[in-house]
């Protein structure tokens, strides 16, 4: 999603989350349940996120954003499938 949390770091489509970390509350990422999870108990507080992309994991610290679209803070993805993959 352009000019979401995510987008701004760098998370491309194709990319999958592996963990989540945050100060109340962290997770491996095995489905888009956890992530909600994340979201839902961690709220608009910053988070530690490692992703992959390819071969390669990267970890970035993230804060979701007010998206006034949506009316609401968010990373600002769309999962692609059971799998965590990103569609910007």
């Amino acid at each position: 999603m352009e000019n979401s949390a995510f987008y701004d770091a760098g998370i491309k489509k194709g990319d999958v989350i592996i963990r989540m970390e945050g100060e109340k509350f962290s997770t491996s990422a095995h489905s888009y349940a956890d992530i909600s999870s994340f979201v839902s108990v961690n709220g608009a507080e910053k988070a530690k996120i490692t992703f992959s992309r390819g071969e390669k994991k990267f970890t970035k610290i993230i804060s979701p954003k007010y998206m006034e679209s949506e009316k609401r803070t968010l990373f600002g993805f769309t999962p692609m499938s059971e799998e965590i993959t990103f569609s910007n």
